[in-house]
């Protein structure tokens, strides 16, 4: 009986002990938590590279740059003389998705686009969440509003480290994750990233694809404000960069038309442009 009563005695102490270490404690083990949750999904899906490869700001000389356009109807870049197009077309004569056929590369522009716009019960959850989680709600708008903005964002986020996931509130871990998660879910950028903004656009890059291939590259182009977008593929052969090619894009796009939502009016600058 007595040491029943004993053991009694050290159980309640011992429950009491960690009624009152908890509060101490919740933060170590939620940080713990998170971070090997984060770091075990890492290493699982062979994502760890790709999450801690930081992105480049570049600048451009538009000295050094290419001087003959190419108008695709609703925007124009430029390459250089000996890489003027042999050829530039839609995919089918009536889709809106462009191939500019270059000696040394080929373009692929996907549909040009607004920003996409919510429907009323994505509106109404994206409220609801405002209150609870403003942070990761503004993020989740932000993406809808102007995505070159959100990628960029995205690719700037890295692994936190065990006292950054111990110290983020549920909000700012929310944040986090919807930004890892954005950044190591995307096909390419296995091998580099960069991110650019001039007066008329900005945008993100991307080289080399799941497989690690440097000969293919992609990059998500938008107005300075985020309402026109068009992303493109690239791919290079005859020991062309990759890298060259995505920058010189870069330096020099620029939209020429005001409303990229109005597909028929884009039909009409695609026709008129010559390209069919």
């Amino acid at each position: 009986m007595k040491k029943l009563k004993a053991l009694g005695i050290i159980a309640g102490v011992l429950v009491m002990a960690l009624s009152l270490c908890m509060p101490i404690l919740r933060p170590w083990v939620i940080g713990w938590v998170r971070y090997r949750g984060t770091t075990k999904a890492l290493e699982k899906n062979h994502m760890a590279a790709r999450a801690n490869l930081m992105p480049v700001k570049k600048t451009f000389d538009l000295n050094t740059l290419g001087r003959h356009a190419v108008d695709i109807g609703y925007a124009k870049f430029a390459v250089e003389e000996e890489e003027a197009p042999a050829t530039i077309k839609t995919k089918n004569g009536t889709d809106l998705v462009m191939i500019v056929d270059c000696k040394d590369f080929t373009v692929v522009f996907l549909n040009p686009s607004p920003p996409a716009e919510m429907d009323e019960s994505e509106r109404r959850t994206m409220e609801g969440s405002r209150r609870t989680y403003p942070k990761a709600a503004a993020f989740m708008q932000e993406m809808c509003t102007d995505e070159v903005a959100a990628k960029i964002a995205a690719e700037q986020t890295r692994p936190a480290t065990f006292a950054e996931c111990r110290a983020m509130s549920e909000d700012d871990y929310l944040l986090y994750n919807q930004k890892l998660i954005l950044k190591i879910t995307l096909a390419t950028g296995d091998d580099d990233v960069f991110w650019f903004e001039n007066t008329q656009t900005k945008g993100v890059a991307e080289i080399g694809d799941a497989f690690r291939d440097p000969t293919k590259g992609h990059i998500l182009l938008s107005s300075t404000d985020g309402q026109k977008i068009v992303g493109c593929h690239v791919a290079v052969r005859n020991g062309k960069q990759c890298d060259d090619v995505l920058g010189q894009i870069a330096a020099t796009f620029v939209f020429t038309v005001d409303n990229i939502a109005d597909k028929n009016e884009i039909r009409r600058r695609i026709d008129a442009a010559g390209i069919k």
